[in-house]
């Protein structure tokens, strides 16, 4: 099984001394992640119709379940000393 991602990355890169520097940046991700794909309970989902999280689901398709997710956004720092 495999999975295809597009993702947007921009970032800044900075020196403040001689061998030090910091780096800022972040990655925009495009397209939703299939977790799970074809027949039965997904392992996200809630088999016994309890609340989970304040939310019901009352009609699920086991047939033809399929659960996706997408990360909006990941921001990174770093401190870099170079040699």
């Amino acid at each position: 099984y495999g999975n295809f991602q597009t993702i947007l990355n921009i970032g800044l890169r900075g020196v403040l001394a001689k061998h030090h520097g910091i780096e800022l940046g972040a990655k925009f991700y495009m397209l939703d992640s299939t977790i799970f794909e074809g027949s039965g309970y997904s392992p996200l989902m809630n088999p016994e119709n309890i609340p989970l999280m304040g939310l019901m689901f009352e009609s699920i398709d086991l047939n033809s379940t399929k659960t996706t997710m997408r990360r909006p956004f990941a921001i990174t720092a770093s401190y870099v000393y170079n040699f």
